[in-house]
């Protein structure tokens, strides 16, 4: 019986254990709500903030747009049109993150499918940003290593749709 009682006791013990570890009924999960910040926007695909909370949203077909900040109805400060811009599909301008050093050197990187040399090439660019928000043009950093397609054909677990890039120290979707 003495060695009932200890496995008895150790059983009591497994199981205080446990139901500390499972999650109780009463924990809250967090409500998650959907909120229109800015209207009107075409194909909005992406968003990076900057640390003064200015805040970056690519268009599908080609443009950067730059508002105040992420809240309801900020103002709009600038628009930049990317050039040859091919949007078609689940390609066009894709994502943008800017450089870890933004604060400093106002550089931003964009994931963009385009027409360059007569092919269709998903590129990722460095871009400025001016004093007055809008981008300028400062170099590839890859400009015909990644062929464009569009639709679900060219997508399998072996191609997946969208590259991982790394920038900084994170990598980023290209799409």
């Amino acid at each position: 019986s003495l060695v009932l009682r200890r496995r008895l006791a150790s059983l009591l013990v497994v199981l205080m254990t446990l139901s500390m570890l499972t999650p109780s009924a009463t924990v809250a999960f967090p409500t998650v709500t959907a909120r229109v910040v800015q209207d009107g926007l075409v194909i909005p695909w992406d968003i990076a903030f900057a640390p003064n909370g200015r805040m970056f949203v690519t268009e599908r077909p080609g443009r950067v747009r730059v508002y105040h900040s992420g809240a309801n109805g900020a103002a709009l400060m600038a628009t930049t049109t990317i050039s040859k811009v091919r949007a078609e599909g689940e390609a066009g301008l894709m994502g943008i993150a800017l450089d870890r050093n933004f604060s400093t050197n106002r550089l931003l990187y964009l994931c963009v499918s385009r027409t360059d040399d007569g092919a269709w090439r998903n590129q990722v660019i460095r871009y400025k940003v001016r004093s007055n928000w809008t981008l300028m043009f400062d170099r590839f950093l890859i400009r015909r290593g990644m062929k464009a397609r569009s639709g679900s054909a060219w997508e399998t677990p072996q191609r997946p749709a969208a590259p991982r890039i790394p920038i900084g120290s994170t990598a980023r979707s290209c799409g």
